[in-house]
């Protein structure tokens, strides 16, 4: 019985200090059905350069706000980030990929359950990310929710000497977050084979969205298309179903890439390269 208490508090310590020592922590707050992150504005900021960094479409991050989605200046001290499959991971990410810790404060009488149906992430995942010893927290109590896409490069800065001279309406934001978990290309992995198609809502703030095995959530894959020589990126959602639509399929694709891709089939061969992982 000493051990476990001792242990409890031990892990309350060291979460704490985590907390408080690193700098790339968020914290949460859950207010009329939705996940919101406080973000103070940095000089020069606005709709479109904060929506890149944290991974939000600038239209949802507007009509959270109550500001024009084409304001070039912000007439706010902070603006509510909001947290959803867009840019939540539930898992830790890979090295290559960008993110910031997720951290929710807990209020009197809540539980697991409740934490879990709020925040979309199961109590399978709450309970391992924090080592819950029971389903129910004290007030204040801190959890590791997940970890939020982020990214520090401003909009239009391009890195590599190789895409220098590019204006920055011609390179999107998947492309920026491409290069940077590759290292500019530095250090990726190829792959070919086939892409299937699927029907649904696929594309949110500029992504078009993918299952692949082997890569992890958040992860953005260059797509080429050989035989018309057209290039997408997408951001990886999880691994392929395990089903007889994707049979001998290297990548699940939103149906709405078709068009970028110059596809009008349900399957087509394509070549690959993201990230390679240690």
């Amino acid at each position: 019985m000493f051990s476990k208490i001792l242990a409890i508090i031990l892990l309350c310590c060291i979460t704490t200090s985590a907390v408080a020592q690193n700098k790339d922590t968020l914290f949460v707050s859950f207010s009329e059905g939705n996940w919101l992150v406080p973000h103070k504005i940095l000089p020069g900021e606005n709709v479109v350069t904060i929506a890149h960094a944290f991974h939000v479409p600038a239209s949802t991050l507007a009509d959270m706000n109550g500001i024009p989605a084409t304001a070039t200046t912000l007439n706010k001290s902070t603006v509510n980030i909001p947290v959803g499959d867009y840019n939540l991971l539930k898992s830790h990410p890979a090295k290559t990929v960008s993110a910031r810790m997720l951290f929710y404060r807990c209020k009197k009488g809540e539980n697991v359950f409740r934490i879990a149906t709020r925040s979309g992430v199961s109590q399978d995942n709450l309970t391992q990310l924090n080592n819950l010893q029971n389903n129910n927290f004290y007030e204040g109590q801190v959890l590791l929710l997940g970890w939020v896409l982020y990214d520090s490069t401003p909009v239009g800065t391009v890195l590599g000497d190789k895409y220098s001279t590019l204006p920055s309406d011609s390179v999107s934001a998947e492309q920026r977050l491409y290069l940077t978990q590759t290292g500019n290309e530095a250090n990726i992995t190829e792959e070919k084979g086939t892409a299937v198609f699927y029907e649904a809502i696929g594309r949110v703030g500029g992504a078009y969205y993918a299952f692949h095995n082997g890569t992890s959530r958040g992860t953005i894959i260059k797509v080429y298309n050989p035989g018309n020589g057209k290039t997408i990126y997408v951001k990886v959602m999880g691994p392929l179903p395990n089903t007889k639509q994707y049979y001998n399929a290297t990548i699940g694709i939103s149906g709405t890439a078709k068009a970028a891709l110059g596809v009008t089939d349900s399957r087509t061969w394509c070549e690959l390269k993201f990230a390679a992982t240690n």
